[in-house]
């Protein structure tokens, strides 16, 4: 895939873990293809991890066909380990060939060490106590009481992966016996992240249905790990695929993966998005940055008798003259969601709702003081979404004491992070995700939306109750001079 010549550089953010540069150039300084460093950085690993690896991890991690890249890891890990006075991951590679019957031999003995256990006893906790990197996970939660993204894609492989190599699938029984155990493990993160039946029955026996099917990162990675290392994912979205329906989802839960190693490898995760947008809109890939500060001139003098009463006092912010460019940009589009009322609306599971403007808002931007509330909010938001019967959208996280104060940008989507630069970057991503990927815009959120789309991008309009309101606040603003 053609790499961008642009500056700028988008992080993958998870949470509060960010790419470590460091381990990415110790791993190319070995020379691994891009393949074989996705194996270390999807499995976790990070250099303290790398100090204490062994040689049967390495071997497991790079099972054929890598086995040219496990050759020059172990090479390039005894030589980085000895030049930091650590013990070498094995003994040189030229007195392997004399050692190669006992080595394997230990390494037998080692990873039977629940070998000989009945099935009932591959549980969490014995699995997790097994790995050191497990240990340190559990350890590290224990004292932060958080679980990061990249720490629960570990564990799920784990449990998965050591299992399904031992006995084959897990049943449905076993997933959720494994989620419970996790849930009790990991108590932030709730058990149906984990795994969630598609149904489950009541103390009567009564069938009570959840949802059309099974969801959780178990049950993905049970569906998808091929035994001996190979996994199976669907390829992501090219640019011959169109989508035709309005309602389709990124596939990001089967991808997820693929998506994350991508992202890690090149660290400009959002190209991938940016990539996919340019191959169906190549027009209009930068006319957001083009247009905004216009934009953003006019909108102060027209939104302040077009928001609601809730967003005037937004308005006032804009007159300060000691707002950062990030928090009058963040203002000035969180303004467009509030010149939309809540119209009554039908939801999926057919109950009718008329949102708040705070709802219209939250479907799309959610502000919080720090990132201690990340997993909290999106949890939230999740909650209602089922609830309702929508999906989850793309949203983009605004971190700092105020709105005056933001300085921190995330756009989530489907357990997936990137960290922006700036607010307006944020807005980009988050659009061109819907637009690349034919994602239906939020029920609540649509009309802004699509006023985003048609004054920044030139989209045509659909024909819809939307439609005469967009168009009446586009002239508006076209017709008003900037201010100087």
């Amino acid at each position: 895939m053609a790499s961008e010549s642009e500056n700028i550089v988008e992080e993958l953010f998870e949470v509060e873990v960010l790419l470590d540069q460091e381990l990415l150039n110790l791993l190319k300084s070995f020379e691994l293809s891009d393949q074989g460093i996705e194996q270390f950085l999807t499995n976790g690993y990070d250099i303290a991890s790398l100090r204490i690896i062994e040689r049967e991890e390495v071997e497991a991690l790079l099972p054929p066909p890598f086995l040219a890249d496990r050759t020059k890891s172990i090479d390039g890990l005894n030589k980085w380990r000895l030049s930091q006075g650590l013990q070498p991951v094995s003994q040189p590679l030229k007195e392997n060939s004399q050692n190669n019957t006992s080595l394997h031999q230990n390494i037998s003995t080692s990873r039977t060490s629940l070998g000989a256990r009945p099935r009932t006893e591959w549980t969490a906790q014995n699995l997790i106590c097994r790995s050191r990197k497990g240990n340190q996970i559990l350890e590290k939660f224990k004292a932060s009481n958080i679980l990061s993204k990249k720490d629960r894609i570990f564990i799920t492989h784990l449990i998965v992966d050591e299992f399904t190599d031992e006995f084959g699938k897990l049943t449905r029984e076993e997933l959720i016996r494994r989620s419970a155990e996790l849930s009790a493990l990991f108590p932030t993160t709730d058990q149906h992240i984990w795994y969630q039946p598609a149904f489950y029955r009541d103390a009567s026996g009564k069938k009570i249905k959840l949802g059309r099917v099974a969801k959780g990162c178990l049950y993905d990675r049970n569906n998808n790990y091929l035994s001996g290392g190979a996994k199976t994912t669907k390829n992501l979205p090219g640019p011959s695929e169109q989508r035709t329906n309005s309602n389709l989802q990124l596939d990001v839960t089967i991808t997820e993966d693929a998506v994350i190693a991508y992202q890690e490898i090149t660290t400009e995760g959002y190209q991938l998005v940016k990539l996919d947008f340019q191959q169906k809109f190549p027009e209009k890939v930068d006319l957001l940055f083009s247009r905004f500060v216009d934009f953003r001139s006019r909108a102060q003098a027209v939104f302040a008798n077009e928001v609601s009463p809730q967003g005037k006092p937004l308005c006032e912010f804009l007159l300060h003259d000691d707002l950062t460019e990030d928090s009058r940009d963040c203002i000035t589009a969180t303004l467009i969601f509030y010149s939309w009322r809540g119209v009554v609306m039908r939801l999926p599971n057919g109950t009718k709702w008329k949102p708040s403007l705070q709802e219209v808002c939250d479907s799309s931007i959610i502000f919080m003081k720090s990132l201690t509330d990340y997993e909290t909010e999106l949890a939230r938001l999740n909650k209602q979404n089922t609830k309702r019967g929508v999906p989850d959208y793309p949203v983009i996280v605004v971190v700092g004491e105020d709105v005056k104060g933001a300085n921190q940008f995330i756009v989530c989507f489907n357990d997936i992070a990137y960290k922006a630069e700036t607010f307006l970057k944020a807005v980009d991503i988050t659009f061109k995700i819907y637009k690349a990927y034919g994602i239906a815009f939020p029920l609540e959120a649509t009309g802004p939306w699509q006023f985003i789309a048609t004054y920044f991008y030139d989209f045509d309009l659909p024909e819809d109750r939307y439609k005469a309101k967009t168009l009446t606040l586009i002239s508006m603003l076209r017709n008003h001079l900037p201010s100087t």
